[in-house]
C-alpha cells in the first residue's frame, strides 16, 4: 500500500510504501514526523475525520495558497 502525506505538519511531501501482512516499523531520530506519519494514516482513513489538526504551523496565520494537509492511500 502506497501512502501520500502533503502539508500535515513538518511534512511538505512524502510517500510511504507499508507492506501487507507484514510487520512495518518506522524508526528515525525525534521530532522527524513518525508520530505525524501515524496521525495523517489514521485521520485520513477513518470516516468523518480530517487532518486540520495536522495544518502546518507556517500556514496557520497566513496561507496564500491555500495549502491543506492531504494523505491519500
Amino acid at each position: 500500500m502506497n501512502i501520500e502525506i502533503k502539508n500535515c505538519n513538518n511534512i511538505d511531501s512524502g510517500n510511504i510504501t507499508l507492506a501487507e501482512n507484514k510487520l512495518n516499523i518506522k524508526f528515525s531520530p525525534n521530532g522527524t514526523g513518525k508520530s505525524t506519519i501515524a496521525r495523517a494514516i489514521i485521520l485520513g482513513t477513518t470516516e468523518g475525520s480530517n487532518l486540520d489538526d495536522l495544518m502546518p504551523f507556517k500556514f496557520r496565520d497566513s496561507n496564500p495558497n491555500e495549502k491543506n494537509p492531504k494523505s491519500r492511500g
